[in-house]
């Protein structure tokens, strides 16, 4: 029984670790807890960039729908006019490259009578996807400081329904992190 409960939780750690969700904790404050805060509201969108494609720009609604159940779910009010704490939205989409490299083997064929033809190690591309970035900072409102930062990323999936559960498992595994 102990070896199969063993298995069971060295399996369901090993699918954790496959999670094509990255979270990374930025830095708190010293001291900092969720509990300290009473309300909260997002800060005021600012858009200088493109870094959002058009194609995107829905989804960002959606993630703010997810942090904003996330603090709720922390007893947090939602609270536009006078909140205690600002919650601040970074977005990126990024095209990426993924790549193959061709290598030197110790086996590679010789030739012999062409005297132009080398072998060479280079970068072959394979396909492109998106990579999408979300950062979140938490201020303290009436003292304008951060508080709590956190970052997530992840390669988007290519239909909207599964960006949206990604956005969902990403926001609850970073919410995990706040203290």
């Amino acid at each position: 029984m102990k070896e199969k409960l063993k298995w069971i939780v060295v399996s369901m750690l090993f699918i954790a670790a496959c999670s094509p969700v990255r979270v990374t904790p930025i830095g708190s404050k010293s001291g900092f807890t969720l509990q300290e805060y009473k309300s909260f509201a997002f800060l005021e969108e600012n858009t200088l960039s493109d870094s959002i494609p058009a194609a995107y720009s829905g989804q960002v609604d959606f993630l703010k729908r997810e942090i904003r159940k996330q603090l709720q779910a922390r007893g947090l009010a939602y609270n536009p006019s006078q909140p205690d704490l600002q919650v601040n939205i970074g977005v990126m989409v990024d095209e990426k490259v993924q790549t193959r490299e061709t290598s030197f083997r110790q086996d590679a064929p010789y030739y012999t009578g062409q005297r132009r033809y080398h072998w060479e190690s280079e970068e072959i591309p394979v396909r492109t996807y998106k990579q999408g970035i979300a950062t979140i900072h938490l201020v303290n409102r009436e003292q304008n400081e951060l508080v709590w930062a956190g970052e997530v990323s992840s390669v988007l999936p290519r239909s909207e329904e599964s960006i949206e559960e990604r956005i969902a498992e990403a926001i609850e595994k970073l919410f995990k992190q706040v203290p």
